[in-house]
């Protein structure tokens, strides 16, 4: 099952006060009405083929372009609005809109323009003056998260993506090697026991580095790690002594190896953390 069709299906389990963090594209406008309406929360970045509408009852959509202009014209960071999304669902969100930098634009513009190509089409002012912009909705109120940081927290996606991609990447999760319901789950178990281990060394990790170092840690570099040194670490927990000599060799080690990267223009997990509390 797809993402787009598991966000229609999975409305079982809404509780008051969840907050969502989807990707673009992966939820429906049903899917964020219902969220709405069971007094939880989403944010998003609003898909190029959804409508805004400034009233509930408006006939006509707002024109992207007005947007842009505003932005330029008063030099803003962002702009902020309460408007109604999809013509027939009407869902009341805080919308932010804010200028992409160049490289986003013309890596849009460049996908766009290739898929226009394949199909004979060409593409429209419309879609160029949208792709200008960074849209994020949400239905957060204002007193909660303020608009500069919308953004802010919902780039935690990509962290809660990266624990998967781990799993899936370097502990292989998703490979199995028997039909057997009862050795597939010996598997499963066997290697969500490891990733549990694995949390807890690295959460122990990170705060040591982090209080002594002020350093983060990347958990991709340290299952990557584990990968090549797994056999040291399986025969450490057989012996106490041995483990606490392996830990404490991680733990000297890990400023260096297994700090975690800041990229150029975005901030660091902690610093959306703090965003948080």
């Amino acid at each position: 099952m797809n993402d787009q069709s598991d966000s229609a299906d999975f409305t079982h389990d809404i509780q008051e006060n969840d907050l969502f963090l989807r990707d673009m594209g992966y939820c429906t406008l049903g899917f964020l009405s219902k969220i709405h309406s069971a007094k939880a929360y989403f944010i998003n970045r609003l898909t190029p083929q959804v409508n805004i509408y400034s009233e509930r009852d408006s006939k006509d959509p707002v024109e992207i372009n007005s947007y842009l202009k505003k932005l330029k014209k008063n030099k803003l960071e962002y702009l902020e609005m309460s408007v109604f999304l999809g013509k027939k669902e009407r869902v009341p969100v805080r919308i932010v809109v804010s200028l992409a930098d160049e490289t986003t634009y013309e890596k849009r513009l460049r996908k766009t323009s290739k898929q226009a190509k394949s199909t004979g089409n060409k593409v429209s002012d419309k879609f160029k003056a949208r792709a200008r912009l960074n849209i994020m909705i949400t239905n957060v109120p204002a007193e909660m998260l303020k608009g500069k940081d919308i953004r802010k927290v919902y780039s935690l996606r990509w962290q809660i993506e990266l624990i998967f991609k781990t799993w899936k990447s370097l502990v292989t999760i998703d490979e199995f090697n028997t039909k057997k319901i009862h050795r597939f789950e010996c598997q499963l178990y066997g290697k969500l026991i490891w990733i549990i281990l694995n949390l807890n060394i690295f959460n122990w990790l990170q705060n040591q580095v982090l209080q002594k170092n002020k350093v983060l840690c990347s958990v991709w570099k340290y299952f990557r790690l584990i990968q090549n040194i797994s056999n040291h670490l399986i025969n450490a927990l057989k012996n106490h002594k041995e483990l606490i000599s392996l830990l404490d060799q991680l733990k000297e080690f890990a400023p260096k190896i297994l700090y975690l990267e800041k990229k150029k223009g975005k901030l660091a997990l902690n610093e959306i953390l703090k965003t948080l509390t």
